[in-house]
């Protein structure tokens, strides 16, 4: 529903219905209610209902041009829906008009599949009338969303005819498209003007999605291990860099893939040791690792604990390689 600069034709066949105004259409809805016990209309309902053709042919030749499917009936609300929109009269009425014709349970109020249901039908039986582009379902979903956001209403709760018209009369895409059928400067007097306008992309979801800060979207987007940290320029491929305490309280590290790589490792990193005296933290380079009374000998490509003054292997024990 983008902006649209011309005025709605209708289709070639339903020129007699250009003389309805919002009182025509008003009476032919509570005229269907009162006698209609199916919500579909089918030729002669449409010939009686409507009383603006001159002979059955005429009327015959409109009904085609709605019956799309041709299965010899079309949805009764769908065309009253859009025949209030093409009817002469200030669109304050024929917006109300269409919310009553979609009010089922006839409570002024509406839950949000009636709603969703009035917006969808009506955009369908405009596109048979004046052959304009219906948006996809999402698009339409997505205003939707955004009357009861704009009536501060949770989904659950029903919106009343004043927060459908506090949508529709203050949201640029609706009164954009709303301009194909306004047929008079009067039609949308005392209605909001351009500058009180709310203009969202339906396309790209309703004020929620919008509303977040794109830089925030991308932060919260990446991810903040530091398993999936970029690798920083320079860095051997196959070396991965840590920030310092962030897996299990190790130091930074850069651990080596092959015993290759750990001969030319840097020189060892001296770490802290709860008894006080140093340690030293070196690459592994073979298979397992182990550790006895001197500490852990190296093994499988991960780091190996040296504690200086002690170098015997005695009561070693088998080590799974360092994950990292």
């Amino acid at each position: 529903m983008g902006i649209v600069l011309i005025r709605a034709e209708l289709v070639k066949g339903l020129e007699p219905i250009t003389s309805f105004t919002n009182n025509n259409v008003r009476q032919m809805f509570n005229q269907f209610e009162a006698i209609c016990p199916v919500p579909a209309l089918w030729e002669r309902a449409v010939y009686e209902l409507f009383g603006c053709f001159d002979t059955a042919e005429q009327c015959s030749k409109a009904f085609t041009v709605l019956d799309t499917d041709g299965n010899g009936f079309i949805d009764a609300r769908e065309t009253l829906g859009a025949l209030a929109i093409l009817s002469k009269g200030h669109l304050t009425d024929r917006m109300t008009l269409l919310f009553d014709i979609f009010d089922l349970n006839k409570e002024k109020e509406m839950a949000f599949d009636e709603c969703f249901l009035m917006l969808r039908r009506t955009m369908a039986g405009l596109k048979k009338m004046v052959s304009i582009a219906s948006p996809p379902e999402k698009v339409i979903h997505n205003m939707t969303k955004q009357i009861w956001k704009s009536a501060k209403k949770h989904r659950d709760i029903r919106i009343l005819p004043e927060d459908w018209f506090n949508w529709w009369s203050h949201d640029a895409s609706c009164r954009n498209a709303l301009k194909m059928f306004t047929w008079k400067p009067e039609d949308h007097r005392s209605l909001p003007t351009p500058d009180q306008f709310v203009h969202l992309d339906y396309a790209k979801g309703g004020a929620a999605d919008q509303a977040l800060d794109p830089r925030k979207r991308v932060s919260m987007s990446r991810p903040t291990s530091a398993r999936f940290a970029r690798r920083p320029s320079g860095t051997p491929r196959g070396s991965f860099t840590a920030e310092p305490g962030t897996l299990l309280g190790l130091p930074q590290m850069s651990p080596r893939r092959n015993s290759e790589e750990a001969d030319q490792a840097p020189p060892p990193t001296t770490t802290p040791k709860a008894s006080g005296a140093p340690a030293l933290l070196v690459p592994g380079g073979g298979g397992g690792g182990s550790i006895g009374g001197g500490g852990l000998r190296p093994g499988g490509g991960g780091f190996n604990l040296l504690v200086p003054g002690s170098s015997s292997p005695t009561g070693q024990r088998s080590l799974s390689p360092s994950p990292f």
